[in-house]
């Protein structure tokens, strides 16, 4: 079974990541359900014979700490080569920054993202997948992921990038949006990301488009055209049940 393996970074990609890094100035606190990362085997008919290997778990929201926390996961695994280089998402969505970043880490190390939820039982062997979601923040990491797979039932869905602040007392100087919007220079950065990471950047403006209290989920049809989907709805490579290729990262 070959490792999970690191290359070195393409300059195209350490561009897009420093310039993140440099025009992105906003940070949160990080919340009780923060992104927590675990290690599931999939077994079962459809999935793998004899021995199943262990797939990467990510579930809650992406904080800005989420990219480094996702590497020091891998480091202490005792032994990489057990795993494939696939990770179960399922994100309400989070903070912006460590979301692009989190995505650029996954396509550097060639990860294939599911869009599901593996049901462990109590030895961490998981038989069935339930839907997931990957929301707001959640898909810009997806996207950076080499395969993308949303199976019958799991959602995507984006909206207006933006940070929430508390509202102003009125008796203390009025009425205040608690809504901050990104600026024009972080929406190009957007869409210089996801044109790195391969898909169209026709997603930004979509996402744009939709304010900070609603949210449009993607059709099966719109994650074709706009390359958030890798596989074909209702193919192979598309079901729940379907199997993990076996990749290689390196730390």
């Amino acid at each position: 079974m070959k490792q999970v393996q690191h290359r070195h970074p393409a300059r195209r990609l350490a561009q897009v990541f420093a310039l993140v890094l440099a025009v992105f100035a906003w940070s949160q606190a990080s919340p009780a359900d923060a992104m927590t990362f675990s290690l599931t085997r999939i077994e079962g008919p459809g999935f793998c014979k004899p021995a199943c290997p262990l797939v990467i778990v990510a579930s809650g929201q992406i904080t800005n700490s989420s990219p480094q926390e996702f590497v020091n996961f891998l480091k202490a695994v005792p032994d990489i080569s057990r795993i494939r280089s696939a990770v179960m998402l399922n994100s309400p969505g989070g903070n912006v920054v460590g979301a692009l970043v989190l995505g650029l880490v996954w396509k550097e190390m060639n990860i294939a993202a599911y869009v599901a939820q593996p049901v462990s039982d109590s030895s961490g062997v998981s038989r069935q997948l339930r839907p997931g979601r990957c929301f707001s923040a959640c898909a810009y990491a997806l996207l950076g992921a080499r395969s993308r797979v949303i199976p019958e039932g799991s959602q995507v869905g984006i909206h207006r990038m933006h940070v929430f602040q508390a509202p102003r007392d009125p008796a203390e100087g009025g009425f205040q949006s608690p809504y901050v919007f990104a600026p024009n220079n972080h929406v190009e950065v957007l869409r210089r990301y996801v044109a790195t990471v391969g898909a169209s950047p026709r997603v930004v403006d979509l996402a744009e488009a939709v304010g900070p209290e609603s949210i449009k989920i993607l059709t099966a049809d719109e994650m074709r055209a706009l390359k958030v989907s890798t596989a074909a709805p209702g193919g192979s490579k598309a079901k729940a049940r379907s199997r993990p290729e076996r990749q290689n990262t390196s730390q």
